[in-house]
C-alpha cells in the first residue's frame, strides 16, 4: 500500500474525483489537475490538466504512480472551477473531457525510469554482444532473450529480473548486469 494510504489518511480519492487536488510525490516533484479517477488497488491516480476553453476540453492527462504519493490537498476553487468539476465529475468516458489528438501529452512521473530503463537495455545488448551471447529484445514486453530463451531478462533489467534454469548461465550474466 502506498505511504499516505497506509499512514491513516483521510483524504478519500472517491470523494475527490472531479476536483482539483496538489499532488507532492518524492523526489520533492508536486503534480495538480483535475482528479479523473484513482485504482482503487495501486492508489494510482490519472489527473486532467491544461484545460483549453476552445475545444471545451483538457489536452493533458498524468498519470501519478501511487507509490511515489507522499500527500494530497484539495485546492479551493472558484465558481467558474467548479463547473468545470462539475463536468470532470459526470464523465462517464474520457473522451468527453479530453482531447485526443497528435499534440495531447500523456505523462507520467516514470518517465525518468523509463528513460533509465531504455538506457540499461540498449546498455545490456552491447555488453551481450561484446561478451558474444545471442539476445533478442522483444519491443513489445521489453524482454531480452538471451540464447533463444535459456535466460529472460524483463526489465528494469537486473538481477533481480533477470531468470532461467541454467544455475551456471545466471552466474555469467549477473556480473554483466551489475555493470550497467
Amino acid at each position: 500500500m502506498s505511504s499516505w494510504k497506509s499512514k491513516g489518511n483521510p483524504w478519500d480519492g472517491l470523494d475527490n474525483v472531479g476536483y482539483p487536488i496538489h499532488i507532492f510525490c518524492r523526489q520533492e516533484i508536486q503534480v495538480q489537475g483535475y482528479l479523473y479517477t484513482e485504482d482503487p488497488d495501486t492508489h494510482n491516480l490519472l489527473l486532467l490538466s491544461h484545460y483549453d476553453p476552445t475545444v471545451g476540453k483538457f489536452t493533458q492527462l498524468t498519470l501519478v504512480m501511487g507509490s511515489a504519493i507522499q500527500s494530497i490537498t484539495r485546492i479551493e476553487i472558484t465558481e467558474e472551477e467548479l463547473q468545470l468539476s462539475y463536468r470532470v465529475k459526470q464523465a462517464n468516458q474520457l473522451e468527453q473531457v479530453f482531447e485526443f489528438s497528435d499534440e495531447s501529452k500523456v505523462n507520467t512521473l516514470d518517465s525518468q525510469v523509463s528513460k533509465d530503463t531504455k538506457e540499461r537495455c540498449n546498455k545490456l545488448l552491447e555488453l551481450l554482444d561484446k561478451h558474444q551471447w545471442k539476445a533478442e529484445w522483444s519491443p513489445t514486453t521489453g524482454v531480452v532473450q538471451v540464447m533463444e530463451g535459456l535466460v529472460r531478462i524483463e526489465p528494469p533489467y537486473t538481477k533481480e529480473s533477470c531468470f532461467s534454469t541454467q544455475q551456471n548461465v545466471l552466474l555469467q550474466i549477473y556480473p554483466l548486469l551489475e555493470n550497467l
